[in-house]
């Protein structure tokens, strides 16, 4: 009875056994022509942690026979409030060294769990949140070593939690492949960052030669799109923040929320809306006050909504102010209204395959690199032209100078020949009155000697009549009076005495013609003088 019970206890044993292998994983066969394995589906079973509480110990003793073999096309933590565990197995067959890589860099926390040499599990915690130092590899994607003996079978643990939807689907790379496609990938990465940079310096120069602002607000947008692309792809980690984690949640808004601030501030520049349409520039600056605001509540939670689709939508808005500037005669915006448009489509695809309507291959990874290169050459082809029409409208500007001054100075030669004319006329008509002047003071000059001449002989004259007048005044005084003043003697007695009337009248007559005589001689002495 005993034996029969150790039996049938067996058999369970045996058939519970065969059920787990049949829905275990397979093993993962690592050979020498082995350099690159994807650790999908088929390979890997995970466990779904709730709670994320549960530690590595519970998952050996207490989870094991929870896992699942993942049949989803590309694994993620649909669940972003869970952590996920993956399990999987490798049996190495190769003398070669293999590392294990994750794709996606931006993951909070990935806790690997390996055996070492001492036959005993072993983690490792990396992640976004944590410094970059910490990791094995200097890489912006997540690597460690895979340490299996050869012809040995090891299983693998990986815990994973992020505040994003990521691939949790790593890769099983030979150390000469991971090199070769490091270094391709990095290559990529330099010519990328060097023409962005080379642009950086390019307008950066021409707004210091220049002056014109739309080259600064190209090189904000270009300096905004060198932040978003390196917080997206893990290089800015690596490179420039490595010891502040804390920054890998707040770069990619910042460079994205820098560059449309430099889109909007470009396209009033560029467009020249300062003078050809003050409506279209007062709505990109309330577009530009919206997107401030944003930002800053991006700062406060970056995952409550999916920003992306804002920045497409401003997009949209700069190329429809292009459109709408070119077809009013704008042609330097036709470059400007291709470069967003190529932008446009980068962003959409880049976006969906963000979202996962679109599968994740080379095109849709790096569309948005290709699309933000094409677009900035395209720019730079709009502001060449823009240029080209500034001197185009200055040259005419020159004509049309050239032309007046022309004509001014026809029209001054015209003026100064009739001046001159005029002066010559004035000229001559003032010799002529000089001349009459001249001749008139000749005359005055002659009239004023003549005149102290005459002035002299009146004078002569004057003192002479003087004389005369004087000698008058005495013979009137003197000779005139005596015989006057008998006659009214002789008067006053012929009244007293009218008995010696003859008499009186004799001696009267003779006084009267005395006086008479006298008065003869005066009138005489006159006469002569006058």
């Amino acid at each position: 009875m005993k034996i029969h019970f150790l039996s049938i206890a067996f058999f369970i044993l045996i058939i519970f056994h065969f059920n787990t292998i049949s829905y275990a994983a397979q093993s993962i066969v690592l050979h020498d022509s082995s350099s690159e394995q994807f650790v999908t589906r088929q390979f890997v079973d995970y466990w779904e942690d709730a709670s994320r509480k549960v530690d590595f110990t519970q998952i050996i003793q207490e989870k094991s026979t929870d896992f699942k073999i993942s049949t989803f096309s590309d694994f993620k933590n649909t669940k972003i409030t869970s952590a996920y565990w993956i399990r999987f197995s490798v049996l190495n067959q190769s003398e070669k060294d293999f590392l294990l890589e994750l794709f996606d860099y931006d993951i909070d926390e990935v806790t690997f769990y390996q055996v070492d040499k001492n036959g005993q599990f072993v983690s490792k915690q990396v992640g976004y949140k944590f410094p970059f130092v910490r990791r094995d590899v200097e890489h912006k994607n997540i690597i460690f070593h895979l340490n299996v003996p050869k012809n040995q079978t090891q299983t693998f643990y990986i815990r994973f939690f992020s505040r994003k939807i990521n691939i949790l689907e790593p890769v099983i790379r030979s150390y000469s492949r991971s090199i070769s496609y490091s270094l391709t990938e990095y290559l990529f990465f330099g010519i990328y960052y060097g023409l962005l940079l080379l642009m950086v310096f390019h307008n950066s120069l021409y707004f210091i030669l220049l002056r014109k602002l739309h080259y600064l607000f190209y090189v904000m947008q270009v300096i905004g799109i060198l932040v978003y692309q390196m917080s997206l792809n893990g290089t800015g980690f690596q490179y420039l923040w490595g010891d502040s984690p804390e920054l890998n949640y707040y770069m990619d808004n910042f460079g994205s929320f820098v560059c449309i601030s430099g889109m909007l501030l470009f396209a009033v520049t560029f467009l020249e809306l300062n003078t050809r349409c003050q409506l279209k520039k007062n709505i990109l600056f309330f577009l530009l006050g919206i997107r401030a605001i944003l930002f800053l509540i991006q700062i406060l939670n970056a995952l409550i909504f999916p920003w992306e689709i804002i920045d497409l939508i401003l997009v949209q808005v700069v190329l429809a102010v292009g459109l709408m500037e070119y077809s009013s005669g704008y042609r330097p915006a036709k470059w400007y209204i291709l470069a967003y448009f190529i932008l446009d489509l980068a962003f959409i695809i880049t976006w969906l395959e963000h979202l996962g309507w679109l599968k994740s291959n080379l095109c849709t990874v790096y569309a948005l690199n290709v699309g933000i290169v094409t677009q900035f050459i395209f720019l730079s082809i709009s502001i060449g032209e823009s240029v080209k029409e500034t001197y185009k409208q200055k040259n005419e500007a020159s004509e049309k100078l050239f032309i007046e001054l022309a004509k001014n100075s026809e029209l001054q030669e015209k003026v100064n020949r009739e001046l001159e004319q005029k002066v010559k006329e004035r000229t001559n008509e003032l010799e002529e009155r000089n001349k009459e002047i001249e001749s008139q003071r000749v005359e005055i000059n002659a009239i004023n000697d003549h005149l102290e001449e005459l002035i002299k002989i009146r004078t002569k004259e004057l003192e002479d009549k003087n004389n005369r007048i004087r000698e008058y005044a005495f013979s009137n005084s003197h000779l005139v009076r005596g015989p006057l003043a008998r006659i009214l003697g002789l008067a006053i007695i012929a009244k007293s005495d009218p008995r010696e009337l003859a008499k009186l009248m004799t001696l009267i007559e003779e006084n009267a013609n005395e006086l008479d005589q006298i008065i003869r001689e005066m009138n005489r002495l006159l006469s002569e003088n006058e």
